[in-house]
């Protein structure tokens, strides 16, 4: 689905704001990537987990610093969700929800579709130290931009 790019920025800062409490979570980029789809699943939102390379093309390819093997998640217009970026490279590299050409210093790469990636929520709520089950729906500018098409003619056709 290719979204109008206001209505875009505009899902994106929705989402964005939703996932800010799970930022300080003890979970590095495999277990937040799962909760995230767990969540994403939960609200309808289209989105494909990736592991793959994330790399500071500031660095030599040399050092051995300059990648990191990485999880995140993309979202149907292409947009990535990643909250632990900054756990490898610190406060310059991407954090939240953005378009990769907003970081031109950071590269994903080699990216590989990991399928069904979330694990059932009471697991997940272990694993994060908090109880996810609670967590609140996404708002509604954010939960519509990303649900399925199907689930878009569902809603309408049961009114």
């Amino acid at each position: 689905m290719n979204l109008h790019p206001a209505s875009s920025l505009a899902a994106h800062s929705a989402i964005e704001r939703w996932l800010y409490p799970l930022e300080n979570l003890s979970l590095e980029c495999d277990g937040m990537s799962r909760v995230i789809a767990a969540l994403f699943n939960r609200a309808s939102i289209q989105y494909t987990v990736f592991m793959g390379m994330l790399v500071d093309t500031s660095l030599p390819a040399t050092d051995p610093n300059a990648k990191v093997l990485h999880c995140w998640i993309t979202l149907s217009d292409g947009a990535i969700v990643d909250y632990r970026a900054r756990m490898w490279f610190g406060a310059d590299a991407p954090h939240g929800v953005f378009h990769p050409s907003e970081f031109s210093r950071f590269k994903y790469s080699k990216p590989v579709p990991q399928g069904n990636f979330s694990l059932p929520i009471n697991l997940l709520s272990a694993m994060a130290e908090t109880d996810l089950s609670a967590f609140p729906n996404p708002p509604i500018e954010a939960q519509f931009q990303y649900e399925s098409v199907s689930k878009v003619q569902q809603r309408f056709t049961m009114h």
